[in-house]
C-alpha cells in the first residue's frame, strides 16, 4: 500500500530529519562527525515511512572506510549518535569488535585506534577475547540526552576462512573469486537491556551479532576497478584520482553487510516497492536469475502471508561460505557460491528463501540470537515451508514436513533429541544445534498451525511482526500474538516443543 499522506506528527519528525542532515553544527563537523541522510528518501519503502515515528531515538551510524583490497586491509572512521533511553544517567556503551574472534570470522582483525566523546579523548577497555570494546564516558549522559562517540579504527581479512578454517567467510578473502566480505567491519553496538549492555562470547555454531535496530549512512572508499555491494541504497558515486567512493544509506536495520568483488554483474526485478537484484561473477548468469526468480517469488509470498517488506531493495550475493549455506544480513543474504554452478540443486532454491525469510524474522523481528536462536532460525525454516506450499503447492509442502517428521523421530532413536529452546551455550561443542533447532523448531510451529487453522495462524504471524518490527521480541511475545489471534491457546505446546526434549 502507498503512503499517499502523513500525519502533522511524522510530517514533523520527517522535517526535523532533513533539517538535521543539513545544518551541521560546526563543533559536530570539525569532530569528524557526518550527517545521516533522511532514509525514508532512499532505503526505506513507502509502507513503511509511519514505522519512522516511533524510531526517533534509534542511534545512528556515520562510518568512513577506505578499503585496501590488494593488502585485505582496510582503515575506518565512525560515529555513533546514541540516545540514552534509560532512566539513570549513561556512564559507558558497549561495542562488539566481531572480526577478532576466530569463531565464524576467521581470526580476522578489527583494532580500534582512537575513542573520543564529544570531541573529548576516551578510555576504552576489551573483553570477550578482544570481542567487546567499552567505551568509558568522560561525564554521564542524562535520560533522554544524546551522545556522539567517534571510533578510528583498522582492520584485516583472512583468506580462505582463516587459520583451521574456523570461519564461515563472511568476514574473508576468496582468492578463487576474488571476493572480499566484510561483516560487521566495523565496531557494532550492543544491545541494552534492563539498564545492562548485552555481550555474549562468539560460538562456532549460529549467529553472533544481536544488534539494535539503527540508521547508517556509509562512504566506502575503493580502488577504481572494484565494485561494492552493500545493506541500503546508493545516494552517491564518485571517481576521482582512480579511486572511487560509493555512499550508502540503510535502515532500520540491524547492521551494516559489505561485498566487494572486481567486477560484480547483476539481473534485477520489480517487486512492488521494491527492487530485487541477484549478483553474479563470471558466466554463472543463469543461476543469478535462478535466485532472483526465487528472491521475488519468496518476497510477494512473505509480503502477503507475513506483511510488507519495508525496504527499497533486496540483494542477493554469491561468496564462498564454508560450515553455511548461506547468511543473513539486512536487505542483503550471502548464498554459497558453489551453487552457481550448479542452479538446478533443490538446495539452491531452499537456502535462497530461506535466507530471504530472515528479512521478516531476524532483521525486521529481531530476537537474542545467543540466548534463542530458535526464535529466528526455526520460524525461518517453517517460512521457507510455507514458500514451497504456496508456489509448488499441498504436496511439496507435506512432503517436507514428513521429512522432518522422519528426521525428529531419528533423533529420538539415536538419543541425540535436545531442547530447542536452549541457547548457543548449551549446544557448544556437539551436533544437535543444527538439526534440534533447524528440523524440530518448525514443527513447533506446524503443529500451532494445525491448532489454529490457516486464518487463525496467520493472524498470529502476522501480528507478531507488527508488534515487534524493529524490537526485540521473545519466546514470550511470540506465543503472546498466537495466543490472542482468535483460537484455542498454545501455550501446551510451546512447553512440549521448546522446553522440552519429547520428540514430537
Amino acid at each position: 500500500m502507498r503512503i499517499k499522506r502523513v500525519s502533522a506528527g511524522l510530517f514533523v519528525l520527517l522535517l526535523t530529519l532533513m533539517l538535521a542532515a543539513v545544518a551541521v553544527p560546526a563543533a559536530l563537523a570539525q569532530s569528524g562527525f557526518r550527517p545521516i541522510v533522511l532514509p525514508a528518501t532512499t532505503s526505506v519503502a513507502p509502507n513503511a515511512l509511519p514505522d519512522l515515528a516511533k524510531l526517533a531515538s534509534a542511534p545512528r551510524y556515520a562510518i568512513d572506510l577506505t578499503l585496501d583490497p590488494a593488502n585485505l586491509s582496510y582503515t575506518g572512521r565512525q560515529t555513533i549518535t546514541y540516545t540514552n533511553t534509560d532512566t539513570t544517567p549513561l556512564t559507558d556503551i558497549v561495542l562488539r569488535v566481531f572480526p577478532n574472534s576466530c569463531a565464524l570470522y576467521g581470526c580476522g582483525e578489527l583494532k580500534v585506534t582512537g575513542a573520543t566523546v564529544g570531541g573529548q579523548p576516551a578510555t576504552t577497555t576489551s573483553d570477550l577475547e578482544n570481542t567487546a570494546l567499552r567505551v568509558t564516558l568522560p561525564r554521564p549522559v542524562a535520560p533522554g540526552q544524546k551522545v556522539d562517540v567517534t571510533l578510528d579504527f583498522q582492520g584485516r581479512v583472512p583468506t580462505n576462512f582463516g587459520p583451521d578454517r574456523q570461519g564461515y567467510g563472511i568476514y574473508n578473502y576468496g582468492p578463487a573469486l576474488q571476493t572480499l566480505m566484510l561483516a560487521n567491519a566495523y565496531p557494532v553496538l550492543a544491545v541494552r537491556q534492563n539498564g545492562q549492555w548485552v555481550a555474549d562470547p562468539v560460538y562456532p555454531d549460529g549467529d553472533a551479532v544481536f544488534s539494535p535496530t539503527a540508521f547508517y549512512d556509509v562512504s566506502v572508499t575503493l580502488p577504481g576497478g572494484w565494485s561494492p555491494v552493500a545493506t541500503g541504497s546508493v545516494i552517491s558515486d564518485v571517481g576521482a584520482d582512480g579511486t572511487r567512493t560509493v555512499r550508502y544509506s540503510s535502515g532500520p536495520a540491524r547492521d551494516f553487510m559489505l561485498a566487494v568483488a572486481p567486477n560484480w554483474n547483476k539481473v534485477s526485478q520489480q517487486v512492488g516497492e521494491t527492487t530485487v537484484n541477484s549478483y553474479y561473477l563470471g558466466d554463472t548468469q543463469a543461476a543469478a536469475e535462478k535466485a532472483l526468480d526465487v528472491g521475488v517469488k519468496s518476497m510477494e509470498i512473505y509480503s502477503q502471508r507475513f506483511g510488507p517488506y519495508p525496504f527499497r531493495q533486496l540483494d542477493i550475493v554469491p561468496a564462498p561460505l564454508f560450515k553455511a549455506a548461506g547468511v543473513e544480513y539486512p536487505g542483503l543474504v550471502l548464498i554459497e557460491a558453489a551453487y552457481y554452478s550448479k542452479p538446478n540443486d533443490p538446495s539452491f532454491e531452499t537456502t535462497v528463501a530461506h535466507e530471504v525469510a530472515h528479512q521478516w524474522w531476524y532483521s525486521t523481528v529481531g530476537n537474542d540470537v545467543i540466548k534463542s536462536p530458535w526464535l529466528d532460525e526455526a520460524l525461518t525454516q517453517y517460512a521457507s515451508a510455507i514458500y514451497f506450499e504456496d508456489r509448488y503447492g499441498k504436496d511439496r509442502f507435506n512432503r517436507l514436513i514428513s521429512g522432518w517428521e522422519r528426521a525428529v523421530d531419528s533423533l529420538v532413536a539415536k538419543g541425540e533429541d535436545d531442547i530447542v529452546g536452549e541457547g548457543l551455550a548449551h549446544f557448544e561443542g556437539g551436533n544437535r544445534y543444527g538439526p534440534v533447532v533447524y528440523i524440530k523448531g518448525p514443527l513447533f510451529f506446524h503443529a500451532i498451525r494445525q491448532r489454529l487453522g490457516d486464518e487463525a495462524f496467520y493472524r498470529g504471524l502476522q501480528s507478531y511482526y507488527q508488534q515487534n518490527k524493529y524490537g526485540i521480541a521473545t519466546p514470550e511475545r511470540l506465543v503472546a500474538a498466537f495466543n490472542g489471534a482468535g483460537g484455542p491457546r498454545i501455550d501446551d505446546l510451546f512447553d512440549k516443543w521448546i522446553l522440552k526434549a519429547e520428540g514430537r
